[in-house]
């Protein structure tokens, strides 16, 4: 699968990564997609497409556009606002790289049909980005290794 990275704002973003896990993301469903964007955008831009889309003006951490009908083969595009990933991440204790990859995961998933409207669906959602983001991160270690050596 093709997965585009378009890249709008300032803080520095492992795009390899973000491309790793989204492409392990989409495999976990069967589907005849062939390519997908992510946009990796900050607080500002996000809070005007959740306002057009959505009605809320406010910051969001991630949203997810089904592609249309007339391109079948196109799955849509995730919207991941690094500003959020990043407080979300110091948050979580964990590194901003991971979040935002494992949140465009969160998008790709929503565009394959999953949804985390209650408790079960969230869990087996969140389930499934830890696992396309592990599997991400294990690809990355597997390669610096390759290059070590």
């Amino acid at each position: 699968m093709k997965i585009t990275i378009i890249d709008v704002q300032q803080t520095p973003v492992d795009r390899a990564l973000v491309r790793r896990v989204g492409r392990r993301a989409a495999a976990m469903v069967e589907h005849s997609y062939a390519s997908v964007t992510i946009a990796l955008v900050d607080d500002e831009r996000i809070t005007e497409l959740n306002r057009a889309h959505r009605g809320r003006n406010r910051a969001t951490d991630v949203l997810a556009y089904e592609g249309g009908d007339d391109t079948p083969e196109y799955m849509g595009d995730v919207v991941v606002s690094v500003e959020t990933a990043a407080r979300q991440a110091q948050e979580a204790g964990r590194a901003m790289d991971h979040e935002v990859a494992w949140l465009a995961a969160h998008g790709v998933l929503h565009l394959l049909g999953y949804d985390d409207a209650d408790e079960a669906q969230r869990r087996a959602m969140i389930a499934r980005q830890d696992e396309a983001l592990n599997e991400g991160l294990a690809r990355s270690e597997a390669r610096t290794r390759r290059r070590g050596q």
